[in-house]
């Protein structure tokens, strides 16, 4: 994952936290339909004290990468970011701006405006089941 910050993003020198989530660790159920890939937060502290709910004047953006292996059980155009929102109990997307999504190349570039946790999502790929149903004759 690489974190490029535009400058005036804050107004004091800032430290960025990524701490990644085993899915495992969520506690929180994926919206329906969905399923979670990766989990991480992002924190930031500005004099060495953690800003709890912090939102910045102008949003960063954040290039993440994948593999095919990775994404194997979901299907590629379905994947995206949804933050949680704790107020609320759900798995967000708005605040979140898709840039690009390159499936050929396996990234995402989004910008973000605040700081929580995030986990990036994806729809099950069907893969052409097939049922066998007996026959049944007289």
């Amino acid at each position: 994952m690489q974190i490029t910050t535009p400058a005036g993003a804050t107004e004091d020198p800032f430290v960025l936290d990524h701490t990644a989530n085993p899915i495992t660790a969520s506690t929180h159920a994926p919206p329906a339909g969905y399923s979670m890939m990766h989990g991480f937060n992002l924190d930031t502290f500005i004099k060495g004290v953690l800003q709890s709910g912090f939102v910045f004047n102008r949003p960063i953006t954040m290039t993440i990468n994948y593999t095919d292996q990775q994404v194997a059980q979901f299907a590629k155009n379905t994947l995206h970011v949804r933050y949680w929102d704790v107020s609320e109990q759900t798995w967000k997307t708005d605040g979140i701006v898709t840039i690009s999504h390159d499936t050929d190349k396996n990234q995402f570039i989004i910008t973000i405006a605040h700081l929580t946790e995030f986990g990036l999502f994806g729809g099950v790929e069907a893969k052409g089941n097939t049922v066998y149903l007996p026959v049944m004759m007289r």
